[in-house]
Parts: C-alpha cells; sequence; structure tokens
C-alpha cells in the first residue's frame, strides 16, 4: 500500500527482512550494506535516499535532511 516509511541507521535491515527495500534504492548505516544488499536493497551511498514513497538515511546525524525528504512526501 502506499504508506510513507522511513529508516534511520540500523532500521532498514528491519524493512529489507520484512521485503520491503527489495529492489529499492536506499541507504542504513555502512556497517549493514552488505546485510540489505543480500536481500535484495540496492545500496547508495548517500547521507538520505528517497525512492518511492521509502525515505532511508545512513545516520541520526542526517536526521534534518531525513524529515526534510519525508516531509515532502507527506505533502
Amino acid at each position: 500500500n502506499k504508506k510513507i516509511i522511513g529508516a534511520i541507521c540500523a532500521a532498514p535491515v528491519i524493512l529489507e527482512k520484512a521485503g520491503i527495500l527489495k529492489n529499492i534504492k536506499s541507504t542504513c548505516n555502512i556497517n549493514y550494506k552488505k546485510e540489505i544488499e543480500r536481500e535484495g536493497a540496492v545500496y547508495v551511498s548517500e547521507f538520505v535516499v528517497t525512492e518511492k514513497n521509502i525515505v532511508t538515511a545512513q545516520e541520526a546525524i542526517n536526521s534534518i535532511d531525513f524529515i526534510t525528504k519525508f516531509m515532502v512526501l507527506i505533502s
């Protein structure tokens, strides 16, 4: 369904295990890169990545950019 989803740091791994990030450009903490790629996500080395209705970020320090991109999807 069309709900907006967001995850920061290691949380994208949870989305990936649920099958939500399959073939979706996303990012996470670099320590979890192989884990999300293993399940089919397309890892992008950027601080914040938006694709379709999903926003992912590498670290909590990227929260302001994450929230800004999240709000764009909401509006």
